[in-house]
């Protein structure tokens, strides 16, 4: 999803299946796939705010069953998975890191929605999907490692029908200049392509997707990501020493 992709799935993990890693954590968090969906903790949300933004999101979206949903950067498949069992909406993914997509549909499959989404391996600048195919199109924190803004939206806008919604939750360029790296998005700036909001708003009405509504969130997003840090070094005060010698890589202290 970028100029240079396979250093962004590299990024995010390239062909390892976290899913494993996911269950565990869950079951840590003493929940298991037999709990099914409304209980599960929301580790497959995998941008700012979590579970609230993709509610939100999906409120301003307001999906309507039987319609078609393509979601554009589907991660582990939180988004298309809530999306299915609320509305019941088929969903396609597509994400460019195939271990996401592996442990997306084996998330999927544990919680019996497998049949609902559907997730594919693919380029957002060369969506695997037929023109006009999809009622709504979704994105959440999609197009930050994407340099070619104009090919990413110009494939959503393909990939809608007549009068098909775009709906999108993302983060972009503000007036502070570069941001610090690593970021979640890009451990380097080579992976980061942010730009204005303004532009991205231009470019969308060119492509004839005139904006509706324009929500600002970004007071709330750093007020969520200031307690997920202040809740990370918490948990790291309580952890207990690494052994002697150990490394970080070797089990120690936590990365």
């Amino acid at each position: 999803m970028t100029d240079h992709p396979s250093a962004v799935a590299a990024h995010y993990g390239g062909e390892r299946n976290p899913v494993e890693e996911l269950l565990e954590r869950l079951a840590a968090a003493g929940w298991s796939p037999e709990d099914g969906l409304a209980s599960m903790p929301p580790v497959d949300e995998l941008h700012i705010r979590g579970r609230e933004a993709t509610e939100e999101l999906l409120a301003m979206a307001a999906p309507r069953r039987p319609e078609r949903v393509l979601e554009v950067g589907s991660g582990l498949g939180g988004l298309a998975r809530r999306l299915h069992a609320a509305v019941g909406c088929q969903v396609v993914g597509v994400d460019l890191t195939p271990g996401f997509c592996a442990a997306a549909r084996t998330l999927s499959a544990r919680l019996g929605l497998a049949e609902g989404t559907h997730f594919v391996c693919g380029s957002a600048t060369a969506l695997p999907v037929a023109s006009g195919a999809f009622d709504l199109v979704v994105t959440q924190h999609a197009q930050m490692n994407i340099a070619d803004k104009r090919a990413l939206y110009g494939q959503i806008a393909r990939a809608l029908r007549p009068g098909g919604r775009f709906a999108y939750h993302d983060i972009f360029a503000g007036p502070g200049g570069l941001p610090r790296f690593p970021l979640p998005w890009a451990s380097v700036p080579s992976l980061s392509a942010l730009a204005p909001h303004e532009r991205i708003v231009a470019l969308l009405e060119g492509l004839g997707l005139a904006a509706v509504a324009v929500v600002d969130r970004t007071a709330d997003s750093l007020l969520w990501a200031r307690r997920v840090v202040a809740d990370a070094r918490a948990a790291e005060s309580n952890a207990p020493p690494a052994a002697a010698g150990a490394t970080p890589a070797e089990g120690g202290a936590p990365a």
